[in-house]
């Protein structure tokens, strides 16, 4: 059974919450790492110190898994798949067992992470009707754990769902409040000093970071200048991201518009590790949609070249002994700043979850810039064609 080594960290933090012990001044067994989430998550996470540590590894191990297949369900619901149940079952049970072998799922499944159980909290979230007043708390919890699902409140919000907007900040708030109650050192620590101390969840250099800035401090190392081109690139990417989202949502694809959302949040955030891309589930969803409704190839050919892309491939990575489900971005050397010395090759690899974000966005916007530009000279046309015929034609 895998090591499991970040719900360790969960289990002893919760400990030392529920025992009034510090929080964020020490480093957690079973490898020593800092808590980095927030004190309601510290909270939530006290139930895991009721089970034996080989029972809970399964316990959560299985959660996962019905998370991830429960994300697939959602997504192939809010992307408008198939109606009828049984063909749905079929994809859900075929994706789900696709993105089973993807590196982002299999790093959260191997370290015991949460990513899938807020996956499935926020996609729960987006297949709510925009009336509800539930709209907006599943996504604002999920945010009060991990901060990264925040570029969702941001979403809705830029969607014109204000409402759900404001009920995702108030639970945040409700959430952070339970938390001063609680844990009020650890709060206090946290609120005012660790949420801004992004080196405290590790070094941005390490291959693992697949965000932009992670990719500026491997090429051009840490330093004032890097961050500074990493606060103007962030900030364009999100009003870009969150832009685009809005357009997508606009034209009733709201899954695509949350993916493109959580993708410029993955981009843009100082540190993104490999397994926080589970959002890797519904784009391949999306894929799948496309490609099935598609009859050009290379429209059919885009699942499985992110699948390829993003796939554990059982393979034996530089430094480490055997062989184990593994992206291909880790096929690179890595650790003790050996990433600032890659070459060429190393470097396409190293940087491979942003790359491949990047060129879509390119790829998407080109394409749509060229179907808008074909359906304004269509358009104009027939505008002409009109004209024409009720004109006449121009006399001699």
């Amino acid at each position: 059974m895998s090591a499991m080594f970040d719900l360790g960290v969960y289990r002893a933090a919760a400990a030392a919450a529920a025992h009034g012990h510090r929080l964020y001044d020490v480093r957690f067994p079973p490898i020593h790492l800092p808590f980095t989430y927030t004190p309601f998550a510290a909270l939530l996470f006290v139930p895991l110190t009721w089970l034996s540590w080989d029972r809970l590894r399964l316990v959560v191990g299985l959660v996962n898994v019905a998370a991830l297949f429960g994300s697939v369900a959602l997504s192939v619901r809010l992307a408008g798949g198939r109606t009828e149940w049984q063909s749905r079952l079929a994809t859900t049970l075929l994706l789900g067992a696709a993105c089973l072998w993807t590196e982002p799922v299999q790093q959260t499944l191997g370290f015991g992470q949460v990513n899938l159980v807020l996956l499935l909290l926020m996609l729960t979230d987006l297949n709510l009707p925009d009336g509800s007043r539930a709209k907006g708390v599943l996504i604002g919890i999920a945010a009060a754990i991990k901060l990264t699902p925040a570029v969702l409140i941001a979403y809705l919000f830029v969607t014109g769902r204000r409402a759900a907007a404001l009920r995702a900040a108030a639970a945040v708030a409700t959430t952070a409040v339970l938390g001063a109650v609680f844990l009020p050192q650890a709060s206090w620590a946290y609120w005012t000093h660790d949420v801004f101390g992004a080196r405290r969840i590790g070094n941005p250099l390490y291959v693992a970071n697949q965000s932009v800035k992670g990719v500026l401090v491997r090429l051009l190392g840490p330093g004032l200048v890097t961050d500074l081109v990493w606060a103007v690139l962030a900030a364009g990417i999100l009003v870009v991201g969150l832009t685009w989202a809005a357009r997508l949502h606009r034209r009733d694809r709201d899954l695509a518009g949350a993916v493109v959302a959580a993708g410029a949040g993955l981009l843009a955030s100082p540190i993104s590790w490999s397994h926080h891309w589970v959002w890797i589930v519904p784009a391949l969803v999306l894929a799948w949609e496309a490609a099935r409704r598609s009859h050009a190839i290379t429209v059919r050919a885009v699942p499985l070249v992110v699948l390829a892309t993003f796939a554990a491939w059982w393979i034996a990575v530089p430094g480490v002994p055997g062989r184990s489900p593994l992206g291909l971005l880790w096929l690179v050397p890595a650790r003790h700043g050996v990433e600032r010395h890659w070459d060429l090759g190393q470097s396409l690899l190293g940087n491979l979850y942003v790359e491949v974000a990047v060129l879509t966005a390119v790829v998407a916007g080109a394409l749509a810039l060229g179907r808008r530009r074909s359906s304004e000279q269509i358009t104009h046309a027939a505008l002409g064609l009109e004209r024409h015929r009720r004109d006449g034609p121009p006399a001699p």
